[in-house]
């Protein structure tokens, strides 16, 4: 046996979230060493299938390029963008799965500062929003992919236009020759899985950081309010006084290395995915400018709405800790006839004022203004298009 996994109890904390991370081998089962190699081997198959797809865009990508058939790329630009930034976040989860696994214990450990009122209750919202997420992905993943097998009139009028396009397929394909009844079945079998595989995961990809900043931001909430309330009783000895604001202290120092624990693992894994979104919204959006397609729709619906969620996960990060300062400076604490306990609550106040942020390099931090930023350049990149 090797623990090294997290692995969330029945309706626990990421329970909902992390099992549907396993449906695709992305998150392992089990600690036992031997069906965690049969984890290893299935992520690797999976992984390989799902590759099918980007290296069957990529073919129809250059083949078009190289015959300077430019409005048929903007697709196969949305779809490889898509597919990149969320698998090789998948894969980086995996690979990082140590660091992560050492975040989640570090911070559902309630043993020495005890459990948040509300945690139990955010606990249940967010093993709720995981199903609804995960049931949106696969609905409109769905959608997507049965439109693009029956609406086939724009692939057939570049056809008669003397093209050489495989009509009828889930995701672009290139074939010097035009496939039969048989082999189309076949790749769109497979095609409908690769996406499967990946599409679905990647909308729980985006809710994750959001389930982790406001667990940590009920710990953070459950510190302030300790403070808030050191000083009310006048009557206390300097010394249990003293114990008290030690252990606030302590909490607030473990919260400060939870949030940069958090961010380490987000920046090794997540904050690519913010980044590629922006080609993918242009291409979709550029798409839809052409012709209208409810697939599309909710595809680039569910990224526009799963990057503000974590650039508001982001400006949360940034702004909870604060509290704890701020609970700190509004507390009893000018009663206290004592230069130490006064010291320590500046350093208290201090230290919450140092930002911590969760990373999207090169380009600064996860915010609103970030979201904004996005916005504009996903625009920027639509004109371009359309030029």
């Amino acid at each position: 046996m090797t623990l090294t996994s997290y692995q969330a109890p029945p309706q626990g904390a990421f329970y909902r979230t992390l099992k549907h991370f396993q449906f695709a081998f992305n998150w392992p089962r089990t600690n036992d060493l031997d069906l965690r190699k049969r984890h290893n081997l299935y992520n690797f198959l999976f992984k390989l299938v799902s590759l099918f797809n980007l290296i069957s865009i990529m073919a129809h990508f250059i083949v078009n390029l190289k015959d300077n058939n430019f409005d048929v790329l903007v697709e196969d630009l949305a779809l490889g963008s898509a597919y990149v930034g969320a698998m090789s976040a998948l894969i980086l989860i995996g690979l990082n799965e140590k660091k992560w696994s050492h975040f989640f214990r570090r911070l559902l450990d309630f043993r020495k500062f005890g459990t948040p009122p509300t945690y139990e209750k955010m606990v249940k919202r967010y093993n709720l929003y995981s199903i609804i997420i995960y049931v949106y992905g696969y609905l409109g993943t769905s959608l997507y992919c049965f439109i693009e097998l029956t609406d086939t009139a724009n692939c057939e009028k570049l056809n008669r236009e003397g093209r050489n396009e495989i009509c009828g397929t889930v995701a672009p394909f290139y074939w010097p020759r035009e496939l039969t009844t048989m082999e189309k079945i076949i790749l769109n079998v497979i095609q409908v899985a690769s996406i499967l595989l990946y599409s679905p995961q990647s909308a729980i990809l985006i809710i994750f950081p959001s389930e982790a900043v406001d667990l940590l931001k009920t710990r953070v909430k459950h510190c302030a309010h300790m403070f808030l309330v050191l000083f009310d009783d006048p009557d206390e000895d300097h010394q249990t006084l003293a114990n008290r604001l030690s252990f606030c202290v302590e909490y607030q120092i473990e919260l400060l290395n939870i949030a940069e624990a958090f961010n380490g693992a987000f920046k090794r894994c997540i904050m690519h995915v913010s980044i590629t979104a922006t080609v993918v919204i242009a291409c979709i959006l550029t798409q839809l400018l052409t012709t209208y397609n409810l697939g599309a729709v909710t595809h680039v619906g569910g990224w526009i709405s799963g990057i503000f969620l974590m650039c508001r996960a982001g400006q949360t990060f940034r702004d909870m800790l604060g509290a704890v300062g701020e609970a700190a400076y509004f507390s009893n604490w000018y009663n206290i006839d004592s230069a130490s306990i006064k010291k320590t609550i500046e350093i208290v106040i201090l230290r919450s004022q140092k930002p911590v942020i969760l990373e999207a390099i090169p380009c600064g931090e996860h915010n609103y203004d970030f979201f904004v930023n996005l916005t504009k350049t996903s625009y920027s990149y639509l004109n371009l298009m359309n030029l």
